[in-house]
């Protein structure tokens, strides 16, 4: 994210309403509760890594509600970063990725989890 996340964690409330002409998700009242946990795990001069909990799955809801408070994403100039992000292979990358899936098998009931470590490229950002 950018900036520096104070408090360092907590909880994110937001009434959310997607905007079909824009493509993204505003606060607004009257549109769906969003809400998620946050905990920052690393933190530098200009960006702090953090680790979110979704407890809803709106449309664009991490990057409206770390928006609405201020951090927007890294490279998610759709919902205020400043930043660019150049990647060759896409139009336009943000610092957001899905470390841990958790899921529940349709025949077994069994409880999956599917983990993977966010890119080793973002230390530096971070430390910059």
């Amino acid at each position: 994210m950018e900036g520096i996340v104070s408090p360092s964690s907590g909880a994110l409330i937001h009434s959310l309403k997607k905007d079909e002409v824009k493509k993204k998700a505003e606060v607004a009242e009257g549109g769906e509760v969003a809400e998620l946990n946050y905990k920052t795990l690393k933190a530098g001069k200009r960006h702090s890594l953090l680790k979110i909990e979704l407890k809803t799955g709106r449309f664009h809801q991490i990057r409206a509600q770390l928006a609405a408070m201020g951090h927007p994403v890294v490279g998610d100039t759709k919902y205020g970063s400043k930043e660019k992000i150049d990647n060759p292979r896409q139009v336009s990358s943000i610092m957001l990725v899905a470390t841990e899936l958790v899921f529940k098998t349709a025949t077994t009931n069994e409880i999956k989890i599917v983990e993977i470590d966010y890119p080793d490229s973002w230390n530096k950002k971070i430390r910059d």
